[in-house]
């Protein structure tokens, strides 16, 4: 049974340009990611977890920053987000991939083992795993080769660079499995993601609070964190508007598939 983290990144992001290699605290995002993913249990070594770029120039930096902290890497279409996956999937021959999206620097190790030895239990009788309920940014989300492997044979090529994940989560072509992270509703408006500077400014307070126990928190202990830090709150409210619209765009995609029959098939998130 072969196995990796997928970890998408580019540069080119519209919202915080180049955000995997801002620094705080001397150490690049990425690395920090790369930190906190480490303290999972069924992770034993960094060549466990792939940057997924593109080939465009301006990566490139990316690129060499991965080969700096240890981490593998592979390169694809920027638009074509599945197709990366999918050629990823296919040159290590791995059978489950993990997800964790570059700029989620908060993923809970402790979750990653939870959802992947779930996803093993099932044999391959689920395709697809994913925590609801839980704040954005905190879960990775769990697929079998088999899963990556439809996808891209049914979807129609398009722009994937964002939303990409709606082809697994909301499509009938695969079997589903979701896991209760709480059953009481999200409290505040709070993410753990960084898509804005300021969320640069929140992970900063984060670092100076809990400095290097940072990398084995439990997303128990940050969630109580950012909904009584006043600092944190304040900063959410000052970027509510910019961030509200920008999911509202996100969730509003078109996934465009094709069915056995060849008849294309629209979805609306």
């Amino acid at each position: 049974m072969n196995f990796a983290i997928l970890i998408p990144a580019r540069s080119n992001s519209t919202r915080l340009r180049q955000k995997h290699l801002r620094i705080v605290n001397g150490k690049s995002i990425l690395n920090h990611l790369v930190l906190r993913l480490l303290n999972s249990g069924v992770i034993n070594s960094k060549k466990k977890i792939i940057l997924c770029t593109t080939e465009n120039k301006i990566d490139n930096e990316l690129i060499f920053h991965a080969k700096k902290i240890g981490i593998n890497f592979t390169t694809g279409r920027e638009n074509d987000m599945i197709g990366r996956f999918y050629n990823t999937a296919l040159k290590n021959n791995l059978d489950y991939i993990i997800r964790v999206d570059g700029d989620d620097v908060y993923t809970d190790p402790n979750l990653l083992d939870r959802g992947f030895k779930k996803i093993l239990s099932f044999k391959k009788k689920v395709d697809y795993l994913e925590f609801k309920k839980i704040y954005l940014g905190l879960a990775p989300k769990f697929f079998t080769n088999k899963a990556i492997i439809k996808i891209n044979k049914c979807i129609i090529k398009d722009n994937h660079s964002t939303g990409f994940g709606y082809y697994f989560s909301k499509t009938d072509l695969l079997k589903k499995f979701f896991i209760n992270y709480n059953s009481e509703k999200k409290k505040k408006l709070i993410y753990f993601s960084l898509d804005f500077s300021s969320d640069l400014n929140i992970f900063q307070e984060v670092l100076d609070y809990y400095g290097n126990k940072f990398y084995n928190l439990s997303s128990e202990n940050l969630i109580n964190f950012f909904e009584n830090h006043k600092k944190i709150q304040n900063l959410f409210e000052k970027n509510s508007q910019n961030r509200s619209n920008y999911y509202s765009k996100t969730n509003k995609i078109l996934l465009k598939f094709r069915n056995k029959r060849g008849e294309v098939i629209n979805i609306k998130c």
